[in-house]
């Protein structure tokens, strides 16, 4: 972290690099990055009160205040950190307000470190005005416990506050119980592996998949989910798509597609399905065959535009039409 916050200049620099960290961060240590981008004075501090005696003469016992550099976040389970958008709130409030932040809630850990497990974003917004203390709820691990157990425990408790009560983006929920070890959520992680498709930086070396909710969706169709890995192949090794992150509705559909394509009496293999997206020069981009789609029926009728205008069957179209779940309107 000190080398990024030597580096770190422009924002869009800093928002990657903050979002690509992973494991136990010193939450200073992400303040510190930040202010260092280098329009953050002008842009932003100079628009908002600076509160170094944050909490401070505000009648708070001393033990129910940390200081903001002994804490840590453990960024396995927690939310991708958006740098823009905690500094939009602090510029549209013009302030910390101590009020409304409340406490936040920190687990210590057998080995001493203390972790916000919920409050990660107003510790680093108070930090960001100058504060150095914040007011929390602590809890202690029992001390038999190991840091991964402690991470688990974490992880639920995020996971319960901010899914249960609080909207969270459906993959945010997805990373939260892969940590805890939630069985479904490991099975849909390993069938991402299997695609070398990237969610919130799970599979970092997969391509990232463009959007999450409907992938688990498609995931929970058991006759489906078994051919989104080969879904993903097919659609990495477009010579046109190779820089192109991997459009969930073109994956869905293009899994559906395979999956009517073994039941035909002709099936194709699945080098000449590649061939065809490779030759068909009228769908240059995933979104030109991925917005051949119907309400309600999107995997359905990408599968059909995929049958009908993308490959060809062996004569066997009229036998794939028959298969696939649409009536003669749609």
């Amino acid at each position: 972290m000190a080398n990024l916050a030597n580096n770190a200049n422009k924002l869009s620099v800093v928002a990657g690099k903050l979002a690509d960290l992973k494991g136990d961060v010193k939450i200073i240590d992400i303040i510190e990055t930040i202010k260092n981008i280098s329009n953050f004075k002008s842009e932003t501090l100079d628009n908002i009160d600076l509160n170094p005696n944050l909490y401070k003469g505000n009648h708070v016992s001393e033990e129910y205040l940390m200081n903001i550099s002994d804490l840590w976040v453990d960024l396995s389970y927690q939310r991708t950190i958006r740098v823009q958008k905690l500094i939009k709130l602090l510029k549209s409030i013009g302030h910390f307000d101590e009020s409304v932040a409340g406490h936040v809630d920190v687990a210590i850990r057998p080995d001493g470190r203390a972790f916000v497990w919920d409050g990660f974003r107003r510790t680093t917004m108070a930090g960001l005005v100058d504060g150095s203390v914040i007011v929390v709820s602590k809890f202690k691990h029992p001390r038999d416990l190991s840091n991964k157990e402690c991470q688990k425990s974490e992880a639920k408790k995020f996971k319960v506050r901010n899914s249960d009560y609080e909207k969270m983006k459906p993959e945010e929920v997805f990373k939260s119980k892969t940590v805890y070890g939630d069985e479904e959520a490991l099975e849909i992680l390993d069938t991402l592996k299997k695609s070398k498709l990237n969610i919130l930086n799970l599979v970092p070396n997969g391509r990232s998949l463009g959007g999450f909710q409907h992938f688990e969706e498609t995931w929970r169709k058991e006759n489906l989910r078994y051919y989104l890995p080969d879904a993903s192949q097919i659609i990495q090794k477009v010579q046109r798509w190779k820089s192109d992150s991997v459009s969930v509705n073109l994956l869905c559909g293009l899994a559906e597609f395979l999956h009517i394509n073994d039941e035909l009496s002709h099936p194709l293999s699945q080098i000449e399905i590649l061939e065809h997206f490779e030759n068909n020069k009228n769908n240059d981009r995933q979104n030109d065959i991925a917005k051949n789609r119907l309400s309600g029926k999107s995997r359905e009728s990408i599968a059909f535009y995929i049958g009908n205008k993308v490959v060809k069957l062996n004569g066997s179209t009229k036998e794939f039409n028959d298969i696939i779940n649409l009536d003669s309107e749609q």
